[in-house]
């Protein structure tokens, strides 16, 4: 579960506190410093309505000092970062600190045919086989293709990797489709939200030409 956060920062050294200045250009200068993030991590979160930020990142553990609104929870990562741009939004007129860098990309990965005996692989292709025989996991990643493509197919402590897709790529990924990463993303590079806009888009429109296609 994931839940969008805002958190009140104080004590910024001045030269942080223009540069988020130089981000809001918007913003009342009297109204105080909000930082707009997400977490998955409910301990995290629970410490945090304690006013103790210490096991979190950056600016957020340095000058955090207490929670200003916390969202219902999110089952799936991209509709917490839908609703975190809305708060981004709604406390546009506060100087506001929104760690959001064009860092990653979106990758494409040849599934073997046996996936189709997962049924969750099934239900989002609605039971329909791909027309070409191709079946496929979308997927996104801060780290290169080929890093992300291996940590999906490790092990650790005799297990699937904790951040391997462990229904799909771990026991059904063969390799990564280069001919289609090319031609639908390039390796460029988007923000985490728009990522994973594209990663929906690209599996639904791949879907469109006959593959079977899953993403998270």
């Amino acid at each position: 579960m994931y839940k969008a956060v805002v958190v009140k920062l104080i004590r910024l050294p001045k030269t942080k506190y223009r540069k988020i200045l130089e981000n809001s250009p918007q913003a009342n200068k009297k109204l105080p410093v909000y930082a707009v993030t997400y977490t998955s991590n409910m301990d995290k979160l629970k410490q945090a309505k304690n006013g103790d930020f210490s096991s979190w990142r950056g600016k957020i553990k340095k000058h955090g000092s207490e929670l200003i609104e916390v969202s219902e929870g999110f089952d799936k990562k991209l509709d917490c970062l839908l609703h975190r741009q809305e708060l981004v939004n709604k406390y546009s007129d506060h100087p506001l600190h929104f760690y959001n860098p064009e860092a990653y990309t979106v990758y494409v990965v040849n599934l073997d045919k046996e996936v189709w005996d997962y049924n969750g692989f099934k239900k989002q292709n609605n039971g329909k086989l791909p027309s070409n025989g191709c079946y496929l996991y979308i997927g996104q990643t801060s780290k290169t293709a080929k890093q992300r493509f291996k940590i999906h197919k490790s092990k650790k402590n005799g297990k699937p990797h904790p951040d391997s897709s462990t229904k799909v790529v771990h026991p059904h990924g063969e390799s990564l489709n280069l001919e289609l990463m090319k031609k639908y993303t390039n390796g460029n590079k988007y923000t985490e939200l728009d990522s994973l806009l594209m990663e929906r888009k690209l599996a639904i429109d791949l879907r469109k030409l006959g593959y079977a296609t899953y993403y998270n």
